[in-house]
Order: C-alpha cells, then sequence, then structure tokens
C-alpha cells in the first residue's frame, strides 16, 4: 500500500517540473584580501605531534648486549616471550624478587634464567618487575622491567657503573685479606672481639635484619628468649654474622639462666657468643653473635638431651 503511494507521489512531482530548468547565473570569482606578513610571524609554532606512550616505552628499551644498571634506577630490558633469557648479573650468589608469579625463573651462582610466559592475559607479550641483589645482603639491589617480545631467546649481561664496581671489588678485597692473613680460630676471635667493642670486621658490610632473611636455628628453653627481628647482619667474604639480643624473661623469683651456645649449632654455624653475659638474671639482656659460613645457613640440628645434665 506504501509503495505505490510513494511512487504516485514521485510521479506528480516529476510531471509538476518545469520541462527544462534554467540554468544556475554564473558568480564572479571573489578576490580575497592578502594576509600580511607579520600577521603569520606572530602565530605560535605548531606543536610537534604527540607520542604514544608505547612509543616513549620503546626509547627507554635497553637493547644492547651488556647494561650498565645503576642502583635504584629501574631498566627496562626486552627478552624473549615464550623462551627462557640468560641475565649475567654483577652478583656472585644472586636472589631473585618478582613481581608475577607466572615469570619462571632459575638461578645458577650470578646467573638468572628467566622465561616469560608466552601468552600473557590474552596478550603475545608482557610486562613484569625484578629485583636482583646479592644473597643474605641487600644493601644493593638492581630493577629491572622485563617485558616480553616475539624474539629469540637472548643472553644480557648486567654491569654496574665502574665507580661502584671499584668499591665492591675493594671490600671484598679487605675482606678476603682480613679472614685468610691469620689462623682461622684467630680470625673468628677476633671478629667476636671486635663486635663485643661495637666494631665492624675489616672489609665486611653491615646491614639490618629484613623479614627476607633466614635466622639462625636457635632451640632456646625457657625462661631464655632470643630476638634476630631487630638485629643486624655482617657480610663478609666467608662469614655472615648475625647480632641479635637473649633476655630473661622469666619472674624475679626464677633465679639465674645460662645460656648453651649449643642451643644454636647448625651445619653452618662457626661460633657462638654472648656478650657482656652467659648467665642472665631475670629481665636481664644480653646481645648474641652468631657466626656462620656464607651462603651456608642451614636448618637447626636436631637437639639431643645430654646425659650429663639428666643426672643433675
Amino acid at each position: 500500500m506504501y509503495k505505490p503511494l510513494l511512487v504516485g507521489i514521485l510521479a506528480s512531482a516529476l510531471a509538476a517540473a518545469p520541462a527544462a530548468a534554467a540554468p544556475p547565473p554564473v558568480t564572479a570569482p571573489v578576490t580575497l584580501p592578502a594576509v600580511p606578513a607579520s600577521v603569520v610571524e606572530d602565530l605560535p609554532p605548531l606543536a610537534p605531534p604527540a607520542r604514544s606512550a608505547a612509543t616513549g616505552l620503546d626509547a627507554q628499551v635497553n637493547r644492547g648486549s651488556t647494561v650498565i644498571v645503576d642502583p635504584g634506577a629501574n631498566v627496562i630490558i626486552p627478552v624473549s616471550s615464550g623462551h627462557l633469557s640468560r641475565l649475567i648479573t654483577p652478583f656472585k650468589r644472586v636472589r631473585v624478587v618478582l613481581s608475577d608469579e607466572r615469570v619462571t625463573h632459575q638461578e645458577s651462582a650470578g646467573v638468572v634464567y628467566v622465561g616469560m610466559p608466552e601468552v600473557y592475559d590474552g596478550a603475545s607479550t608482557g610486562v613484569a618487575t625484578i629485583y636482583l641483589t646479592e644473597a643474605g645482603d641487600d644493601s644493593l639491589a638492581i630493577s629491572l622491567t622485563l617485558v616480553g617480545q616475539q624474539i629469540p631467546p637472548r643472553e644480557v649481561r648486567l654491569e654496574l657503573p665502574a665507580a661502584l664496581q671499584t668499591v665492591r671489588t675493594a671490600s671484598t678485597e679487605a675482606a678476603i685479606a682480613f679472614e685468610t692473613d691469620q689462623p682461622y680460630v684467630e680470625t673468628v676471635r677476633t671478629v667476636l672481639r671486635g663486635l663485643a667493642l661495637g666494631k665492624v670486621p675489616q672489609g665486611y658490610s653491615m646491614r639490618s635484619v629484613t623479614s627476607d632473611d633466614p635466622r639462625p636455628g636457635c632451640r632456646v628453653p625457657e625462661p631464655l628468649q632470643v630476638e634476630f627481628g631487630q638485629g643486624q647482619i655482617m657480610a663478609g667474604h666467608s662469614f655472615d654474622v648475625l647480632v641479635g639480643t637473649v633476655r630473661h624473661t622469666g619472674a624475679s623469683a626464677a633465679g639465674t639462666a645460662e645460656f648453651d651456645e649449643r642451643w644454636c649449632a647448625t651445619p653452618s654455624t662457626v661460633a657462638v657468643a654472648l656478650w657482656p653475659h652467659p648467665v642472665l638474671e631475670p629481665g636481664e639482656t644480653s646481645e648474641i653473635y652468631v657466626i656462620q659460613r656464607r651462603g651456608e645457613r642451614g636448618p637447626a640440628l636436631s637437639a639431643r638431651p645430654s646425659l650429663l645434665e639428666a643426672r643433675r
């Protein structure tokens, strides 16, 4: 019904139209006035085209096989997505802290093998933050942003600035000299004596204990209580020294309590000492020094009851 009506309206309009429409009048061209040059000169310069975030990120990516990394500054490095990449670090025993558990990693001495997932939230690339430190010493850390890309596996050597390398090398050499220039037992005795006098051994670095640091496996009975959470760690070449506190938490009527160094025995323990008193009165506190072979901190040994103590 609607279609014939539309056809009829169109036919009526065509019938009512004149046979030949008159041509439109010719209009003379309009001449525009010229713009003075001074007006153009006063215009502000055109802003450069905005650069996308991806382009800005790409300009900061380090694609070289050797990258100088400053502690405290983040470095962006492309790695293979779906394959392992190899990071050679300046650390002897590297420790890895990652922001994403989907990124796989494996450490071997100072080398880290890292793998970005091939599919990352439905995309073909991903980004993850990684921190690299010396195991047992967080005083110096390298911060990296790993950008997964469809590229072959690659190897990247991470190097510290020359000035920082010199300082670290000098400290390591000083620690080696301190530990090897005298007999083993004398070295341990010198370390303990220096700690009691408030001195840091030559070439050693000192820092506060963090939540990631393993604690000595001390099995201490009541009323004595050992605390390393607010303690210190001094790292040398062959030894790590942990400083904590021992407190007598018993009532005044409990009497004195003597600390037995065997309570902190582990396969890696070199020496244990208390200062100023190994025998504590109720409420008294002493410092405890535990020297361990570096890189060999292990679980505590199973406690064996002493036959002599059982006969008392």
